[in-house]
């Protein structure tokens, strides 16, 4: 079973979810768009955690990925194949690989620990 932590700042709007800390020099980060990163192991691309800024506006629609775009391909392919994890589902659902958008989730606790 994994742990999923969840740190909300009511404030700034700003959701943090940690499913590991792994190791501190293999984790990398992905800013996706300007209001969420994706926290994975760089050496077995497990995800570690996301960050949502702006959580709130973000919910139940669609985002655009728009910074893969900025990414060389196979950065964009690793993470794609990252951000299909079941983990990641009941946070972020992938709606167009061809376009890559998501959709933000709100799950609740059963949901969460189906994947756990």
């Amino acid at each position: 079973m994994s742990l999923i932590r969840f740190c909300y700042d009511t404030e700034g709007d700003i959701l943090d979810i940690t499913f590991d800390f792994g190791k501190p020099n293999q984790r990398e980060g992905f800013e996706l768009n300007d209001n969420i990163v994706l926290f994975v192991d760089r050496e077995t691309d497990r995800p570690l955690g996301l960050m949502f800024i702006s959580y709130s506006k973000l919910l139940q629609k669609l985002v655009s990925l728009d910074r893969l775009d900025t990414m060389p391909s196979a950065q964009q392919h690793r993470l794609m194949k990252i951000l299909g994890a079941d983990l990641l589902k009941p946070f972020l659902t992938l709606v167009s690989p061809a376009k890559p958008e998501v959709r933000v989730g709100n799950p609740n606790v059963s949901e969460l620990v189906a994947v756990a």
